[in-house]
């Protein structure tokens, strides 16, 4: 009896051991900090942030600033600002950098906001 026990916590052992050696480490964390002009409502931040968070590499996601539209991304160090702003592009957001620097248009059709929902189908 005393044998099975014993060969079943070595082998979960090793596995959670195997598992636990194959996991490539992330690095460092670094931020990523835009301005998101087009957010108007907290349906808007959560579909932001629930898409990235799928993403690797992506370790937190959270908006500041007075209005809300600053978003900083704390990311592994793999992730590039350039990744981030096509992950946003992809999503339908435009990114524009802080100093006013704008990146490139993108269309705001996914958003989940009524407000933007309905003036574009005006």
């Amino acid at each position: 009896m005393w044998k099975h026990i014993l060969t079943v916590l070595l082998i979960a052992a090793s596995v959670f051991a195997s598992a636990h050696l194959k996991r490539t480490p992330e690095g460092p964390a670094v931020e990523f900090r835009c301005h998101l002009p087009d957010i108007v409502c907290d349906a808007c931040r959560g579909s932001v942030t629930a898409e990235l968070k799928k993403e690797a590499g992506i370790r937190e996601v959270r908006f500041e600033g007075e209005d809300r539209k600053e978003l900083v991304v704390t990311h592994s160090a793999q992730r590039t600002p350039e990744s981030l702003r096509i992950s946003l592009a992809r999503i339908g957001y435009p990114a524009e950098a802080l100093d006013g620097d704008p990146s490139k248009a993108v269309s705001h059709q996914k958003c989940v906001c009524p407000i933007e929902r309905a003036k574009q189908q005006q």
